[in-house]
C-alpha cells in the first residue's frame, strides 16, 4: 500500500490539493496509515483492517476529527485504487464511519458575548500594545480568518477608501515554513473597514517603519518578517488569563451577532467557551 500511496496517490493529490492540505495528508499517511497497512498488498487489505486501525486510535484516545481525516484519506486512496482496477472491491463500503466517543460529543449551541462584553473587550484592548489591538480590532469587527490578516500587506490597505482587500492567506508547514498562499475560498475580496480602525493602522505603520520596514502589516518583534500563525492565539490566551476569562475557543470560531446586540456595524465576536 505504501508504494501505491507514494508513487500514485499523493503526487495525484498534491496536484489539485494546497500544500497545507498535501502536508495534513501526508502527516496522517506516515504516522497512522503506512504503520498500520503500508506494508501489506493493495487487495489483501480488508475492512476488518481498517476498523482496526480506526478503533485502535481512538482507544489511545485520539481526537474524532482525528480518526474521521484518516477515514476520509483511507476512502480517497481506495477509490482511486478501485476506480483504477487496482483492487476488484473497496474496503472502505464495508468499513463504518468513525463514530465519537459519548465524551465527545458536543452540543452545537455556542453562547456568543454579550454587547456589554464586547464593550469590555474593546476597553481592554486600549491598554494592549498597538500590534494587538489593531489585530484584534480587525479579527473581531471583520471577521477575516486568521491567515488571511497574518498575511495583509501594506498594499492590501487602502487609507482613502477605508477598506482592504484579501488577496492572500498566510501558512505554516515544516517543510516549507511560513509562505503565502491564495485566500481559502480562491477569491480576492474587498472589505469595507472602520475608519477607527484605519486610523489604527496608521498609527500601526509609523510606529512599524520605526522599527523595521515591512510589506507586511503584521510582522515579528522587531523584524520585517510576517507574524507566526500560532502568535495571535498564544496572545489571545494570554489576553483572556488577564481579563479573568481564562477559557476562550479558537480565533477560527468566530460568527455574527445579531444585528440588535452589536454596539456599532459591523462586528464579529470570539466567543468564550463558559
Amino acid at each position: 500500500m505504501r508504494q501505491y500511496g507514494e508513487t500514485v496517490f499523493m503526487p495525484a493529490k498534491s496536484v489539485t490539493m494546497s500544500e497545507n492540505g498535501r502536508c495534513a495528508y501526508q502527516g496522517n499517511l506516515n504516522h497512522w496509515i503506512y504503520p498500520a497497512l503500508g506494508n501489506l498488498k493493495m487487495p489483501d487489505i480488508t475492512p476488518a483492517n481498517i476498523s482496526a486501525l480506526l478503533l485502535s486510535m481512538q482507544s489511545q484516545g485520539k481526537a474524532h476529527a482525528t480518526c474521521v481525516k484518516v477515514y476520509t484519506i483511507l476512502h480517497s486512496l481506495f477509490k482511486m485504487a478501485y476506480m483504477a482496477d487496482v483492487i476488484l472491491a473497496n474496503p472502505m463500503d464495508k468499513a463504518e464511519h468513525p463514530k465519537p466517543r459519548k465524551g465527545e460529543i458536543k452540543d452545537k449551541d455556542v453562547e456568543s458575548c454579550t454587547t456589554e462584553e464586547v464593550q469590555r473587550i474593546f476597553v481592554a484592548l486600549e491598554n494592549e500594545p498597538l500590534k494587538w489591538h489593531v489585530l484584534m480590532r480587525l479579527l473581531i469587527d471583520t471577521g477575516i480568518r486568521r491567515g488571511e490578516c497574518c498575511g495583509l500587506q501594506w498594499k492590501d490597505i487602502d487609507f482613502k477608501a477605508d477598506t482592504i482587500t484579501i488577496r492572500g492567506n498566510l501558512c505554516y508547514t515544516p517543510q516549507k515554513g511560513i509562505y503565502l498562499d491564495t485566500p481559502k475560498s480562491g477569491k480576492v475580496r474587498i472589505i469595507d473597514v472602520d475608519p477607527e480602525i484605519m486610523g489604527l493602522l496608521q498609527q500601526l505603520r509609523l510606529e512599524q517603519m520605526s522599527h523595521a520596514i515591512s510589506t507586511y502589516v503584521f510582522t515579528q518583534q522587531d523584524s520585517p518578517e510576517p507574524m507566526h500563525l500560532q502568535s495571535p492565539a498564544r496572545y489571545m490566551q494570554k489576553f483572556a488569563k488577564n481579563m479573568m476569562c481564562p477559557d476562550f475557543i479558537p480565533i477560527s470560531s468566530v460568527t455574527r451577532l445579531p444585528a440588535s446586540q452589536l454596539p456599532t456595524e459591523p462586528m464579529w465576536l470570539v466567543y468564550p467557551k463558559s
